[in-house]
């Protein structure tokens, strides 16, 4: 008679009592340390089965990518050398020789490696460094070799390398001259840049 009387109660009760047992051994999400380091660092990961994961996951943050601000080959790189030094054997056949000691003078070296890749840039002249090289009447060394490069020294082929690297890698430090500067004149040891010819 107790139990017809309070039926509804006991029941109610009852599922009470269930649904705290449930809430109670309901399974959580169990996150592994290693998922949480790898969500911390790519903020979007899906991860299909735990299992699949190695035992360690180190992932590193990398640098944005920057395109090269121009994209030297070797060969533009020769043929700048070839412009700036001419042949390795011969003391004065280039803009700014440096095989015969003027390789320290890095200001005379951008300021005719500048003018080349600021005619490059300028809509003014054509957009490669070999066009620009050998554009008729621009630059007095080049008509000579027509008909075949010279040998460069190995070091002269490097100094040229080293400033297209940097330029490549927008460091405008190697940059000695404005960016709208594109002539020089001067007797091959001591040149001046200027905007217009």
């Amino acid at each position: 008679m107790y139990l017809k009387d309070h039926g509804p109660l006991l029941r109610s009760i009852i599922w009470m009592g269930i649904l705290i047992l449930v809430l109670l051994f309901w399974p959580t999400k169990v996150e592994s340390p290693i998922i949480k380091e790898v969500l911390i660092k790519t903020h979007y990961v899906y991860v299909d089965k735990v299992t699949d994961l190695p035992e360690e996951v180190v992932l590193e943050e990398s640098e944005p990518i920057i395109p090269p601000r121009y994209g030297f080959t070797d060969d533009d790189i020769y043929l700048m050398t070839v412009l700036l030094c001419g042949s390795g054997d011969t003391d004065g056949d280039g803009e700014y020789d440096v095989d015969f000691g003027n390789q320290d003078n890095h200001e005379q070296i951008s300021l005719v490696l500048s003018v080349v890749m600021n005619r490059v840039m300028s809509s003014k002249f054509p957009n490669t460094v070999s066009e620009v090289i050998w554009a008729p009447n621009q630059f007095s060394p080049m008509p000579r070799w027509r008909g075949g490069l010279p040998k460069v020294k190995p070091e002269s082929y490097a100094i040229v390398k080293a400033w297209c690297d940097a330029y490549d890698s927008n460091d405008l430090t190697v940059m000695s001259i404005p960016e709208t500067h594109l002539y020089f004149t001067g007797n091959g040891t001591i040149n001046k840049s200027r905007e217009r010819w």
